[in-house]
């Protein structure tokens, strides 16, 4: 008879294990753990429980670009970006650029980490424009001010010319003064990166007390084949706003060159007046800042080379404004007259030149045309404005058309004044 010993092991909580020590050879049966229930549990942790998931920690970096003018282009590293709010950039060093055409560029050097950064903030300064102003007389104060700027700086004032000055964008206004002499103010708009360039010209006041000069014109001819250039030269301190030279040519002992009247010395338009004995004719040279407004020149050729020339050339000041007032009426100093101004019939706009295009320069050029009979234009010339705009102008000018002038029915030579204005 075999002995069987059983050994019950209660554990401290009332939990037991069984073990059973038998016949060898026989497995013990597994160690069985009852649930933790009752009432000997309390208290006590439970091992299954799960654990609090960590927030992932952001591997992107986002930033917000604020761009004045708003439509700056933005680049990092040299990538063009869109919009000014940026998600999913490496974190890293960045070097951010901002163009825009007018403007000048900026680039700074950024680093961003991961996670939203702090926005970042550009403004883009205008690139300076230029202004240049030439007066027609020396000595004369320029005054160049800011319009709608309550900054003191924004008013300057230069002696004789202003050249190349470097401003910043916007409206001014340019105010030229000398004593005796009718100030003259411009309103202008400069552009970024662009160029304004004025040749005010300045007429006299009329002498109050002073009594007019006695005549001293100069007159000068020469031999050109069948033409006779006649050159006019002298000016008076008298500022009418009209008047007429009375020409006579004759070159001889008998009968010698004369003429009466005289320049005034200030902006004026010209006009020619055939008297006697004149085929045909055309202006060599017209009074312009170059000559002081003392100087005329034109070409006459004589229907008999053997009688004398007589003509006349009447003048009339130009207004502030570029208007030209003139006298038709009682102008030819034989006979009283009517003269119907030429009226544009075709007009043609200047090319502008790629260099001018370029450096944005912008102006006013003041062209006198000459009509013959036929309203064709025989010949134009720049009297104010850029150098580089003048040509331009003139060939635009050559190729106007108009109703031809008439005195008193009949068609006739006539001149005008042409302006364009050129803009970028």
């Amino acid at each position: 008879m075999k002995l069987i010993y059983v050994i019950l092991i209660v554990g401290v909580c009332g939990l037991g294990h069984i073990l059973v020590h038998g016949q060898p050879g026989r497995r013990e049966p597994p160690t069985v753990r009852p649930h933790t229930t009752g009432p000997n549990t309390k208290g006590r942790k439970s091992r299954h429980l799960a654990k609090a998931q960590k927030p992932k920690a952001p591997v992107t970096a986002s930033l917000i670009i604020n761009a004045s003018p708003s439509d700056t282009l933005l680049l990092m590293n040299g990538q063009q970006v869109e919009g000014s709010t940026l998600v999913d950039l490496k974190p890293g060093a960045y070097v951010l650029t901002a163009r825009r055409v007018g403007y000048n560029e900026e680039s700074r050097s950024i680093t961003l980490i991961a996670g939203e950064n702090e926005p970042i903030t550009i403004m883009l300064d205008p690139l300076a424009g230029t202004l240049g102003v030439a007066p027609n007389v020396s000595g004369a104060q320029i005054t160049v001010k800011k319009v709608e700027s309550g900054d003191n700086q924004s008013t300057a004032t230069f002696a004789n010319s202003v050249v190349d000055l470097k401003l910043r964008p916007g409206e001014y206004e340019i105010s030229i003064s000398k004593d005796g002499y009718r100030a003259v103010t411009r309103t202008i708009m400069l552009q970024a990166a662009g160029s304004v360039y004025l040749e005010p010209q300045l007429s006299k006041w009329p002498a109050e007390s002073k009594p007019a000069q006695p005549a001293a014109m100069i007159i000068q001819t020469s031999l050109a084949g069948k033409q006779i250039f006649v050159t006019l030269h002298g000016s008076s301190e008298n500022a009418q706003p009209t008047g007429v030279l009375d020409v006579f040519v004759g070159e001889t002992a008998q009968t010698p060159n004369r003429v009466s009247g005289l320049l005034p010395g200030f902006p004026c338009s010209v006009d020619f007046i055939p008297i006697e004995n004149v085929n045909d004719f055309s202006f060599a040279e017209r009074p312009e800042a170059g000559n002081g407004w003392k100087r005329v020149t034109v070409r006459v050729r004589p229907k008999n080379n053997k009688r004398p020339l007589h003509f006349a050339i009447s003048w009339a000041s130009i207004g502030e404004n570029g208007t030209i007032r003139k006298v038709h009426e009682s102008a030819d100093p034989v006979t009283s007259s009517h003269l119907e101004p030429a009226t544009v019939k075709r007009r043609i706009l200047p090319s502008y030149p790629t260099a001018a295009r370029i450096a944005r320069t912008s102006g006013i050029v003041v062209v006198i045309v000459d009509i013959n009979e036929k309203g064709k234009v025989v010949s134009a010339k720049a009297i104010e404005g850029q150098a580089f705009l003048r040509q331009s102008a003139e060939n635009a000018a050559r190729q106007w058309e108009f109703n031809p002038a008439k005195r008193n029915g009949v068609a006739v030579p006539d001149s005008q004044r042409v302006v364009f204005n050129f803009q970028p």
